[in-house]
Order: structure tokens, then sequence, then C-alpha cells
């Protein structure tokens, strides 16, 4: 991975971290993502997006100021950690998975960790939420509504969301077919 030292002012650097960033941020300069995130942020999430490591953010003193939902980082750094990997993996083997796994050097039953995992996730939507106001319907529920379903019902608004998630593994495979 290429250091951000020497941050340009063109569209390469900070390449991975702009696909998260707000339309009118991802088309600024790195210089001005540096300024407006932090460098170290920027730097950090940019590894973060490539699949590097995450020690940045578990080592840091203080919060930096553009987190603005401490829950979702919280959530993502969570996710990445190899434990609950683990844990996921052991559930998705049912009876031939693990029962725990040690975090920390403590048993903990795989259950819990999924529990932590919505714990969080209902945080970070929760501050999500109260931030960013939305209106109107988002596209990816226009389906669901042609069909007459209850676009505020949680479930439909998972099973689409799902639903597009499993075209974009689809559309990956087929790529990887086509490479």
């Amino acid at each position: 991975m290429a250091s951000h030292d020497s941050v340009d002012s063109g569209a390469v650097a900070y390449s991975g971290l702009r696909e998260a960033l707000s339309p009118a941020l991802a088309r600024a300069s790195s210089e001005t993502i540096a300024r407006v995130l932090g460098r170290d942020l920027a730097n950090d999430l940019e590894n973060l997006v490539a699949g590097g490591a995450v020690d940045g953010f578990a080592t840091s003193s203080g919060r930096a100021p553009a987190i603005a939902n401490p829950a979702a980082l919280e959530l993502l750094l969570t996710l990445l950690r190899p434990e609950v990997v683990e844990a996921l993996v052991a559930m998705v083997l049912g009876r031939n998975g693990a029962r725990g796994v040690a975090i920390a050097g403590q048993p903990v039953p795989v259950a819990a960790v999924t529990n932590l995992i919505q714990a969080l996730a209902e945080a970070a939507s929760t501050t999500h939420h109260t931030t960013h106001v939305r209106r109107g319907v988002p596209r990816y529920l226009s389906e669901a509504r042609r069909r007459g379903e209850d676009i505020t019902a949680p479930e439909v608004r998972t099973a689409a969301l799902l639903e597009l998630i499993r075209d974009a593994w689809d559309d990956d495979l087929a790529a990887g077919d086509a490479g």
C-alpha cells in the first residue's frame, strides 16, 4: 500500500475511501479530504477499505473530529476482528461449529458475538438516522413498492437490501469468471 504522506491533488489518492465519502467530498482534492477528515484518519480509513490493518484505530488516543458516528466505527472494527469472523463461521457450521470462541483469552459463546453485533448495529443506525433525515423512497426499495409490499416494514427493507447484496456477489463471481 502506498503511503499518503505526499498526498497529491489528483483523484488517485484515497481512491478506495472516496466510495464511502459524500459526493462533494469524494470529488474534492486529496488535500481537502486530508484536511476535512484529518490526515491520520483519512489514511487509516483508506488502508481499511484496501483490506489493510486497523491498528491505527485501536491504538489512537482520542477520537478524530471527523468521526460523526463512533458507533458505526465500533461496529466496523468489531466486524473485522478475527474472533468475530470465527464466531460467525462457527454459527454457519451449526453442530459442526464451535460453541464458543476465545476473545482476549476469555471463552465467549458465539451467540454473544451476534448479540454484540446487533447492539452495535442498532446504535450505529440510531445515530445515523438522527443525523441523516431522508425524504422519498430509496431506489433499492422501488421493486418491493411496485409489488405492493409495505416498504416501511423492516423485513421488507432487509430483504430488498439482501437481494442487492446477493446480486453484487453474483456480479463479482461473474467478473472473476470472465477475468
